[in-house]
């Protein structure tokens, strides 16, 4: 058994990166542009937004939970 919790320091908004150290991280990635893609990694933002035609856009977030028991079964 995999012991899921001592991979986890901290929890909740006190695990995410902070925008320095966040920015650092993806320096190096390319950069393509797409002209629908509205918001991106490089806003800063928790999501993503996506122009899918003049009404509507796909805004989409990737997040999770962090383990709270070694053992779930």
């Amino acid at each position: 058994m995999i012991d899921l919790t001592k991979y986890t320091r901290f929890s909740g908004c006190g695990a995410k990166l902070g925008p320095c150290v966040l920015d650092q991280a993806l320096c190096g990635l390319s950069q393509p542009k797409y002209p629908n893609l509205l918001i991106d990694y490089h806003h800063a933002e928790d999501a993503g937004v996506y122009k899918i035609n003049e009404n509507t856009a796909l805004i989409q977030s990737v997040d999770f939970f962090p383990p709270i028991v070694d053992d779930p079964f």
